[in-house]
């Protein structure tokens, strides 16, 4: 195992981890405490994984720093001393306490969020990358589904909907992307069960992630070969139809197959009473927003200040109000821009790695979550973007 291997195995442990990371300790919790009675995972214990992993990269990569990675750093740096130095008001969102390792939205921001964007920059076996998150987003999967069924028998252990939901969606539309590319029956599996977790659950953000990510890889990003497309389109088209025309009968037949074994979907429930599309007032939270954007912004987690602690569940609305008009849009333009050249330039495999990275990082964080909050998957993919056109070590097809 030569040296750089042994670089990029840790640099793609850590990304992994990193964006595993919320799934795997809740899921162990629950399960430790349930067949370990009482006793919860030590949740330390991964933390101090996590870091052992963060400082193995930084002193194995870190002996130089790309010219686009310390620009941004500035930026972020800049950004966040200016908030604290000309909008004090905001500080109280910003930070907790110094011994207050777990919520500190600081911490949270410089460990969870700017580490990733970090690392992703130092990604140059995309291979390698993929084969190992493989493995990560099975066994996040497959305990999200543990911890799922140990709610439905225990009831008083049922996960959250949304959070649930949001923790399955990124590990799932990366293994159907895989099977995708190359089919295998495991991955088929794991797609299905992560899917119909989902629908189950009942978060439609997640749902629409887990459908817009393989329809941009698809059929703009994910080159793949035309004879696959047009079976793909065949599919999804007759599956079109067939909801189309069967529509009632099929919720109907589900919601009683689902009755029958104890289960209830808040998807199927919202579906059936005609209520799939209510916004849960996000649009007057969104309208309140927008109304205050002004030309020079509110300083970062300024939204908090302006909604009283809460946050606009859209992070174009969060970027315009935290930097206002004229430098927020400017923020918007580049990432539109970044995105889109890293899709174009990107090869077979970091397609699939971005294109699932845009379900959590871009279409989650239009619906619910912040950029500013544990969403590192919206820093990595923009790291891996800017990446996948500035290293031509990456390039390299499989």
């Amino acid at each position: 195992m030569d040296k750089e291997y042994k670089k990029q195995r840790v640099v793609c442990l850590f990304l992994s981890f990193l964006l595993c990371f919320t799934p795997i300790v809740s899921s162990l919790n629950v399960i430790f405490n349930v067949f370990l009675g009482g006793i919860s995972l030590n949740t330390g214990l991964l933390y101090i994984i996590y870091f052992v992993l963060m400082t193995a990269f930084l002193f194995s990569n870190i002996r130089y720093m790309p010219k686009k990675l310390l620009c941004a750093l500035v930026f972020f740096f800049v950004s966040y001393f200016g908030t604290v130095m000309f909008f004090p008001q905001n500080v109280e969102y910003m930070w907790t306490t110094a011994d207050d390792i777990l919520t500190n939205p600081t911490y949270i921001l410089l460990f969870f969020v700017i580490s990733g964007f970090i690392a992703s920059f130092y990604l140059n076996d995309i291979e390698l990358f993929i084969s190992i998150f493989e493995k990560f987003s099975v066994v996040t999967v497959a305990l999200l589904a543990i911890r799922f069924f140990m709610g439905f028998i225990i009831r008083s252990t049922m996960p959250e909907y949304m959070t649930f939901s949001y923790n399955l969606l990124l590990p799932t539309t990366f293994v159907l992307l895989l099977c995708i590319k190359e089919f295998k029956l495991y991955r088929a599996a794991i797609a299905i069960l992560g899917i119909c977790l989902i629908f189950i659950a009942g978060c439609r953000g997640a749902l629409l992630g887990v459908v817009i990510s393989p329809l941009i890889y698809i059929f703009f990003f994910g080159k793949l070969d035309k004879n696959i497309k047009y079976r793909i389109t065949i599919l999804l088209v007759a599956l079109l139809l067939m909801v189309l025309f069967f529509y009632d009968p099929i919720l109907q037949a589900v919601s009683s197959k689902l009755t029958g074994i104890g289960l209830n979907s808040r998807t199927l429930e919202m579906l059936l009473n005609s209520s799939i599309t209510d916004d849960s007032s996000r649009g007057r939270i969104l309208q309140n927003t927008m109304s205050q954007v002004d030309l020079l912004g509110h300083g970062l987690w300024g939204d908090r200040v302006i909604l009283n602690g809460r946050y606009p569940h859209n992070i174009i609305a969060e970027i315009l109000i935290d930097y206002g008009w004229i430098l927020g849009s400017g923020i918007l333009i580049l990432l539109i821009c970044i995105i889109l050249r890293g899709l174009h330039k990107a090869n077979v495999l970091m397609s699939i790695a971005l294109c699932s990275l845009l379900s959590t990082g871009i279409v989650k964080l239009l619906l619910s979550g912040s950029f500013v909050n544990q969403e590192p998957a919206f820093y990595v993919l923009i790291g891996l973007c800017v990446n996948s056109y500035s290293n031509s070590c990456i390039k390299k097809d499989d």
